[in-house]
């Protein structure tokens, strides 16, 4: 597009305006693509320097921009009517991006630094946010009020947005520092890159993501109880990946010892529930949506299987017949739940709920009963092999003939 080149000038003020609002769509599509796919941006920070773009009304008379970039957004002083909404969203989006990125990275298995090393990536990234959070002007702080007058301007989508990123920020790498200290898990030895152990418990890792977490299921709960449009309203894809990254600490609280932190469980299990509403309302007319309310439930599922042991997940009639159930009593599933020394064959690499969650996200569980097996298995370090490439092989052959397959 050769954007701050002698080519741009030529073109006149709205034209330059409209070449610059290109460019940072197809950023926003980047960020988002990359984070909802596990992979890694294609535009890189260091090479942008192209001015945000400016109000419609700016853009209407065709005004000249006001330079404003990614660097020095947070200085301005103006009026809020001279900028909006809209570079502050900007921005929002490319610092919750790089935090998504060190998860998507998995980079806990590699960062020799521990979380709380000033100079790790991730209190790097997590520092950044939280200078961008604190220096927001007061018209953009979340607020009944501000609410109210940015839904005035129609500008209410974008508010949520923002402030549904901003809390989920501190969800969506945190949650791989949530140890799960369930049965099989606590079999387990694994350490991540900085010699901590995936069963490492830190509260001042642990407190912010679950609190976060909560906070954006109540902003979520206060918009649907008090907003009769609030599902039209929060129809986003970023609002679809923040409620995901969020969803991972409410799962845990409910878990887990939920008193530490002075959080309900039962509140974060009603908070899912409205997550489950908003991906299921939004099915019929958003393809999307199905993905992830699928990816949801394969995270409820996850749980089930490590922390109680049930390997059927949901057995709604809706969706698993009788014939695939069996006759199978609820007792009777749960004697299923393999441990040390019944003479089941140990794996040479067992695998952590950790790491279950994260591929669930890329390859969501179908409803299977026999996948679901299959998993348990796994999750239980019961599988009698390790992962070669000839029994990835075998695998993908045994889902070809209707055989359960691995996640990956």
């Amino acid at each position: 597009m050769r954007l701050n080149k002698n080519f741009h000038q030529l073109h006149s003020l709205r034209e330059q305006e409209v070449r610059r609002r290109v460019f940072w769509a197809c950023f926003l599509w980047d960020r988002l693509l990359a984070s909802s796919l596990f992979k890694p941006c294609i535009l890189i920070e260091r090479n942008i320097n192209v001015a945000l773009p400016g109000t419609d009304v700016a853009f209407a008379y065709g005004e000249a921009s006001r330079r404003l970039t990614l660097l020095t957004v947070g200085s301005f002083t103006g009026p809020p009517s001279d900028i909006g909404i809209g570079p502050y969203l900007i921005v929002t989006v490319h610092l919750w991006s790089n935090i998504a990125d060190w998860h998507i990275g998995d980079n806990r298995l590699f960062d020799q630094m521990a979380p709380t090393d000033p100079q790790s990536e991730f209190h790097k990234r997590h520092t950044a946010m939280q200078a961008w959070i604190s220096a927001l002007p007061a018209w953009l702080q979340w607020s009944e009020q501000n609410y109210a007058i940015h839904k005035e301007l129609s500008q209410e989508r974008q508010f949520i947005i923002l402030h549904l990123l901003r809390l989920s920020s501190m969800c969506v790498a945190h949650q791989a520092y949530l140890p799960h200290n369930n049965g099989p898990s606590m079999l387990l030895d694994t350490v991540d890159g900085a010699g901590l152990s995936l069963l490492h418990d830190d509260p001042a890792l642990i407190a912010p993501c679950v609190a976060n977490a909560m906070a954006a299921g109540e902003m979520v709960a206060w918009l649907i109880d008090n907003d009769p449009l609030a599902e039209q309203r929060l129809r986003s894809p970023w609002v679809g990946v923040a409620l995901l990254s969020a969803s991972a600490g409410l799962l845990w609280l409910q878990y887990n010892d939920s008193q530490q932190f002075n959080l309900s469980s039962g509140m974060a299990e009603k908070y899912l529930e409205y997550f489950d509403k908003l991906f299921e309302c939004w099915k019929p007319a958003w393809n999307v949506a199905s993905e992830w309310f699928q990816i949801l439930k394969g995270m409820k599922i996850l749980y089930r299987m490590a922390y109680l042991g049930e390997i059927t997940g949901d057995t709604s009639q809706d969706e698993i017949s009788p014939d695939e159930l069996g006759a199978s009593t609820d007792h009777e599933e749960r004697q299923y739940y393999p441990r040390p020394g019944d003479g089941l064959p140990p794996m040479d690499t067992a695998a952590p709920l950790y790491t279950l969650l994260r591929e669930n996200i890329a390859s969501p569980i179908h409803q299977s009963i026999a996948q679901w097996h299959w998993i348990w298995l796994h999750l239980a370090g019961t599988w009698p092999r390790s992962f070669s490439d000839e029994l990835v092989q075998s695998l993908a052959l045994q889902d070809q003939e209707g055989l359960p397959g691995p996640l990956f």
